[in-house]
């Protein structure tokens, strides 16, 4: 039998919220998701997450519980996910960070929006904060050099996008550059047909790379501003790195877009870099 739904969720080190999250999933009782299946990608943890959560889902047929070989990062762990549940005949895919929550709504209603505008390639839900705040997404479109240097040089935060409603279709979607990686809501495929994520990045900037692939195909991305789910913002990451190690590998996914994606990329590339890792690093001195 084909499933609807495929749900990828990539794991390093803290299986309590892939564990929480799995559960939440299988408590939906809608029956359009009856017959979702869940991938758990444990992304080479070095504690015991991969016999934890294979012991915690090894009598439940919807959850498979498989282990990358090495933590080759968010696109490739999350590729790895995506190649496996191919043989579950997917219609949909929906990657998750093992951070967040939602309602089985909120699934049906990404569905019937892919359904209804055919040039949807990745949609989203709104994003709000564990304490009910929204994150206003500033990502109308894709950055430009301007504010590359803006973010990496003068590091600012990014403009916010206005929410006004003649650029909202349908009453509900809005098109954005690209949609967080915390939760892209696909068809399989269009994932498959894209080659999934680019895994030239380690961690950070996967969505522009995703968002130039599906460009590329006529298809562009988008949030349902009419539903949302809650992301407690990368514990993991922010755990795990120091302020310069995560705006290092934000800088160095960056360069990489640059280079591949802009006129006079090379150029472009060596000043950010040079101006970015030079602001970084004195950053570095007092941030943790």
């Amino acid at each position: 039998m084909d499933t609807l739904v495929g749900f990828i969720v990539l794991n390093y080190k803290t299986f309590e919220d892939t564990i929480t999250l799995v559960n939440e999933i299988l408590g939906f009782t809608s029956p359009l998701l009856a017959n979702s299946k869940i991938i758990i990608v444990d992304n080479c943890s070095p504690n015991d997450s991969y016999q934890i959560l294979l012991n915690s889902f090894v009598n439940i047929q919807a959850v498979d519980v498989i282990k990358a070989p090495n933590n080759g990062g968010y696109a490739k762990g999350n590729n790895i996910g995506l190649r496996y549940i191919k043989k579950y005949n997917p219609h949909f895919v929906c990657i998750l960070n093992n951070d967040v929550h939602f309602v089985a709504e909120t699934i049906i209603q990404l569905i019937q929006d892919i359904e209804t505008y055919d040039k949807v390639g990745a949609i989203a839900p709104k994003q709000v904060l564990p304490n009910g705040e929204e994150v206003q997404f500033a990502n109308s479109k894709l950055e430009s050099f301007k504010d590359d240097l803006r973010g990496f040089v003068l590091t600012l935060p990014p403009k916010i996008n206005d929410n006004k409603d003649d650029a909202v279709i349908g009453g509900r979607i809005k098109k954005v550059g690209f949609v967080p990686g915390a939760f892209v809501f696909m068809k399989y495929e269009i994932a498959e047909g894209i080659g999934f994520f680019d895994e030239s990045t380690f961690l950070f900037g996967e969505e522009r790379f995703l968002a130039k692939r599906l460009e590329k195909e006529g298809l562009g991305c988008y949030i349902d501003i009419k539903t949302s789910y809650t992301h407690a913002h990368s514990k993991t990451i922010n755990g795990e790195l120091t302020y310069k190690q995560r705006r290092m590998l934000m800088l160095e996914s960056r360069l990489m877009y640059i280079e591949r994606y802009y006129r006079f990329g090379r150029i472009k590339s060596f000043i950010l870099g040079l101006l970015g890792g030079a602001v970084i690093n004195m950053k570095s001195l007092y941030k943790h």
